[in-house]
C-alpha cells in the first residue's frame, strides 16, 4: 500500500461527509499501521466529530448518515469501519501483490 491509495480513501470518505446536506465539524487523519494478527500494512483514516460545535441545523440522526455516507464510500475498497467515542475509524487493506 502506497500513500497515493491511502489520499484516494481519505478523499472519497471527505467527499461522501461533504455531500450531506448540512455543515458536519470533524477533522481527518490517515495514516498506517499494521494488522496485530496477520502482520498486513492497514491505511486507517479517523474522522473525529466536534460535538461542541454541532448546530442547530445538524439532525439528530446525522450518526446514521454518517454511517450510510461512509458504506457507500467504502464500496469499492476492501475495509471495515467501526465508531469509538466520537470517531468513525474506516481502515482498508493493500494489494498482495
Amino acid at each position: 500500500m502506497d500513500n497515493n491509495l491511502l489520499e484516494e480513501f481519505e478523499n472519497d470518505i471527505e467527499e461522501a461527509l461533504d455531500s450531506l446536506e448540512y455543515d458536519l465539524p470533524y477533522e481527518i487523519n490517515s495514516y498506517f499501521t499494521t494488522d496485530p494478527y496477520s502482520g498486513d500494512e492497514v491505511g486507517v483514516v479517523e474522522v473525529e466529530f466536534d460535538y461542541e460545535e454541532m448546530d442547530d441545523c445538524v439532525p439528530g440522526s446525522w450518526d446514521e448518515d454518517v454511517e450510510e455516507a461512509i458504506d457507500e464510500a467504502m464500496a469499492d475498497w476492501e475495509g471495515n469501519y467501526n465508531w469509538e467515542d466520537n470517531k468513525i475509524i474506516c481502515s482498508i487493506w493493500g494489494d498482495d501483490d
